[in-house]
């Protein structure tokens, strides 16, 4: 099977490519060319805020893994994030109907979810997303375009919305906190003890390479982690851990930092770092009849 992927040298995309590849013929579109990848194609997409030319790309392709968008990137402008999350989904899609693709899997986010997500435990039973953020509404307006065109066209869609993701190289909170610890910079998480579900980037990879065929992934939106939660300061710790280097982290009133972080308009930052936000993924298991082929002890093992 032929497989299209954007987004490819991003964080999850070269670990997708290199996954996918070995099982299919992978077209490879990124920012730049890989030029270390031996075993699939590699080409440069262009700037997805404009409209692009699909067809090249999209000749003899069976299946569109959409990756590509903007997620870590705090200064990009609410405007810009949905011409990229956004119109430039919708524009691929046309393109996959013309072209006659097959299969589309689009890569959305917790996020659609909103400040709300820390409440509840997320399952395939949560109520309608009510995405708080630029980059959450970019993506739950993504998704509904994506079954728009999969109710009107021979198209089978799958959506997979995952929590954080990490693993080696991760970019974004990760990275931030990662550079933090290596700089000895104490940390008040000593007393955080919630829990967050997160999915190891190669777990997150297998689960999108069994939607590539799996016919229960068809018109299903899938929830995916690692299985088990851990809290903040378990990150921390293990995060360190990984990179050689001793965590300093105090206690600080729980109630005193969300009262901060909301009188300074960040109260995202508070629910990501102190609340909690538990997936309940069984049903992705039931559907598909896959399992997380990494544990959270075996993940941090591994990257």
């Amino acid at each position: 099977m032929r497989v299209l992927i954007t987004g490819a040298t991003g964080f999850i995309g070269h670990n997708l490519c290199e996954m996918v590849s070995k099982v299919h013929q992978v077209q490879a579109l990124g920012r730049s060319v890989n030029t270390e990848a031996l075993s699939y194609q590699s080409m440069i997409i262009p700037d997805l805020a404009e409209k692009i030319n699909w067809v090249p790309y999209l000749a003899g392709v069976d299946c569109v893994i959409h990756l590509a968008g903007i997620a870590h990137q705090s200064n990009i402008s609410p405007e810009r994030m949905y011409q990229i999350n956004t119109v430039a989904t919708k524009h691929l899609l046309a393109a996959c109907v013309e072209a006659k693709v097959k299969r589309f899997i689009f890569l959305s986010s917790i996020a659609v979810y909103g400040l709300n997500a820390s409440s509840t435990v997320l399952s395939v039973e949560t109520p309608a997303p009510n995405p708080s953020t630029p980059y959450g509404h970019s993506k739950w307006l993504a998704e509904q375009l994506v079954w728009q065109c999969c109710a009107t066209h021979n198209v089978e869609g799958v959506i997979i919305r995952p929590p954080l993701v990490y693993g080696k190289n991760a970019p974004g909170n990760i990275a931030a906190l990662n550079r933090a610890l290596k700089k000895h910079i104490p940390l008040p998480f000593a007393n955080v003890n919630n829990k967050r579900s997160m999915v190891y980037v190669k777990n997150l990879t297998a689960c999108i390479t069994h939607c590539i065929t799996h016919p229960g992934a068809i018109g299903n939106t899938f929830l995916v982690s690692d299985g088990l939660s851990i809290s903040t300061k378990d990150f921390l710790c293990r995060l360190a851990a990984k990179g050689g280097v001793k965590p300093y982290l105090f206690s600080m009133p729980i109630e005193f930092m969300r009262a901060t972080l909301t009188l300074l308009n960040k109260k995202a930052i508070f629910n990501k770092l102190w609340g909690d936000l538990c997936i309940d993924s069984t049903e992705t298991g039931r559907l598909l009849d896959w399992q997380p082929p990494f544990t959270v002890d075996a993940a941090w093992q591994n990257f």
